[in-house]
């Protein structure tokens, strides 16, 4: 059982460290049934930004999905692991200006979609990988990814304690 301090705490903790403003336009990726989406909703109501739907369409590919942002004003996103390796992949659909933010989680970032990422050509806005199990509200840990400190030959950091919060990383001995 999750309690609602952990709900508050991790959207204050998403408002503060991604800077989300009431002009911000979130995009609500994940399904209402993924706990993912109540990080999406509380940290756009909370902070008095728009929380932006989408539909299924926008999930047919890169091109697509970088004009709907476009279209509808998105600059704040979260959305899974795979589906970024999907837009790092396709180095010929451009990202929009008007997006300032993309976090990444649910899943390990390998090296190889952090290179293609980092490998594009144009714009590109902050990357940040998000790490945590359900039992933590979602997110425990937020690490942004910046292309001078990525090395192909060490895992992507998974970051610091999301505000208010410890973690404890342990061996296979507990």
């Amino acid at each position: 059982m999750v309690e609602h301090r952990g709900l508050c705490n991790m959207a204050t903790a998403q408002i503060e460290s991604f800077g989300v403003e009431p002009g911000d336009r979130v995009l609500q990726f994940a399904s209402f049934t993924f706990d993912v989406s109540i990080g999406e909703f509380f940290s756009a109501l909370f902070s008095g930004a728009a929380l932006i739907l989408r539909s299924d369409a926008w999930l047919a590919n890169a091109h697509l999905f970088w004009s709907l942002c476009e279209a509808q004003r998105v600059n704040v996103l979260d959305i899974p692991v795979r589906f970024w390796k999907l837009l790092a992949n396709d180095k010929t659909a451009k990202i929009p200006a008007g997006v300032r933010l993309l976090v990444t989680g649910g899943e390990s970032v390998d090296q190889a979609a952090a290179a293609d990422w980092f490998n594009r050509d144009g714009y590109k806005p902050r990357l940040f990988n998000a790490y945590g199990p359900t039992e933590t509200t979602v997110n425990a840990t937020f690490h942004e990814l910046l292309s001078e400190e990525f090395n192909l030959t060490q895992a992507v950091p998974i970051g610091r304690p999301i505000w208010n919060t410890q973690i404890y990383l342990l061996d296979r001995y507990g």
